[in-house]
């Protein structure tokens, strides 16, 4: 079931599961443009939202994906993550690596801004579960 909630003042359509988790595009509370560009202007409560989505999505069997360097990855990762970087992201996509275009697929890198640059390429693919949960820190932001 879809929800609409409001998250730092915009409205984010959100996917409820039968466990009660959230799983969506949290990431959508600030658009896409602005995510690429200005990715720590995401308020706590979007960067909340997105790490309780995150968190739910590997819960439910999604992907969690690194789009750092090979060396940022190197130096650690969220545990179970696999490392696509950015550039790319479209092509393994396109391989079946990340899963069903309706699975579940978790972004994340070290600012903010190249996770939205991958969740902008995998909405565009038409991956239709993809949460950006931003930074690589925002993993553990589960108050």
């Amino acid at each position: 079931m879809y929800t609409a909630r409001k998250i730092g003042g915009r409205t984010v359509l959100a996917l409820s599961l039968a466990c009660g988790a959230l799983v969506a595009c949290a990431g959508a509370a600030v658009p896409a443009a602005s995510q690429a560009s200005q990715p720590s202007e995401r308020s706590p409560e979007e960067l909340l939202a997105a790490s309780k989505a995150a968190h739910a999505a590997k819960a439910a069997g999604g992907k969690v994906v690194d789009v750092r360097g090979a060396e940022e990855f190197a130096a650690g990762h969220i545990d179970g993550a696999i490392h696509v970087p950015v550039a790319e992201i479209a092509a393994r996509a396109a391989t079946g690596e990340l899963g069903a275009k309706g699975d579940p697929v978790v972004v994340y890198c070290g600012s903010g801004r190249r996770a939205a640059q991958a969740a902008e390429a995998l909405r565009g693919a038409g991956f239709t579960q993809v949460v950006n949960l931003g930074p690589m820190s925002n993993w553990e932001n589960t108050r």
